[in-house]
């Protein structure tokens, strides 16, 4: 595995970032040596603050199709979009929303990285469905 990332804070409460990931999945056993999986993510994070206690932060990310799967991993594409807000009630408490989805390809199945803990993920998801969540979050730091 191998990644990159940095980002910029412009002057008005702006921040934009990039990363870039590629990853590799190696067999053992029967399949020592074989690669079974090669992919390439990248992902353009924001966060925009604005008058002290509002915030809106979001990212885009997109995955190549996997480039050792059968056919040349045609059409294991996906992408990612998310974007949410939070306002500062105090120093160590704040509300939030939030909404992604994902788009998968039709032999893709990326899920959300948060739905296994709440049941959702459970089930997996099927190659070609696009999972989507909406959430709140209320946070408090002791």
């Amino acid at each position: 595995m191998l990644r990159l990332y940095g980002s910029y804070t412009f002057g008005f409460g702006l921040k934009a970032g990039l990363a870039w990931d590629t990853s590799k999945l190696s067999g053992n056993g029967v399949t020592e040596g074989v690669t079974l999986s090669k992919r390439t993510v990248w992902s353009i994070p924001f966060q925009y603050t604005f008058m002290i206690k509002h915030q809106i932060t979001g990212h885009y990310t997109w995955a190549r199709n996997d480039q050792a799967s059968f056919a040349d991993g045609l059409h294991t594409r996906a992408n990612l979009w998310a974007i949410g807000y939070s306002y500062d009630l105090s120093k160590r408490t704040s509300l939030a929303i939030t909404y992604a989805r994902i788009n998968n390809g039709a032999n893709a199945g990326y899920n959300l990285y948060n739905s296994a803990g709440t049941g959702l993920g459970a089930a997996g998801v099927a190659a070609g469905e696009d999972p989507r969540m909406f959430g709140t979050t209320i946070r408090h730091a002791f």
